[in-house]
């Protein structure tokens, strides 16, 4: 802790103290949880028609039904509604050559507390990829017209 004090030259007692009260809370959790990591940071990647799913993953987790992909910060609310998260569960599930039926998504505050996942079924997947690519479909035709035409002439 003292090595991450001085390489951020960190000098703010009060955020400090919140520092360290945060990780002990997460470490708690994780130990208490038996926590399996598979991987942090993870960089998706993931084509779907004109556009691609780009991002960070915080934490994946090895869980005892399958693996469960975390976006680490505060739990916004309605995210079980967003588009991403079904395109991340099935993102994840290929990535780590899993069902996505096992792959949970969600999201946990950075001291370990409101975890909070879900399972996209197969249709909710499906939808959410063809209301992406159908995004994509409709940037693309804006993209084409608003691209300048050869041999015109410019008013």
């Amino acid at each position: 802790m003292v090595e991450m004090i001085r390489k951020h030259n960190l000098r703010n007692v009060s955020k400090i103290n919140e520092i360290e009260i945060s990780l002990d809370r997460y470490v708690r959790w994780a130990t208490g949880e038996g926590l399996k990591v598979a991987d942090t940071k993870v960089n998706l990647g993931c084509q779907m028609g004109f556009l691609e799913l780009r991002g960070e993953i915080g934490r994946v987790d090895v869980t005892s039904t399958g693996y469960r992909a975390v976006l680490l910060g505060k739990v916004p609310d309605g995210w079980e509604q967003q588009l991403r998260m079904p395109l991340i569960q099935i993102a994840v599930a290929l990535m780590y050559g899993r069902p996505p039926d096992k792959t949970e998504v969600g999201f946990q505050e950075l001291d370990a507390s409101n975890l909070a996942t879900r399972i996209y079924s197969e249709r909710q997947i499906q939808k959410a990829q063809h209301k992406f690519m159908a995004l994509g479909r409709i940037l693309r035709r804006v993209e084409k017209a608003n691209k300048p035409h050869s041999g015109g002439t410019l008013p």
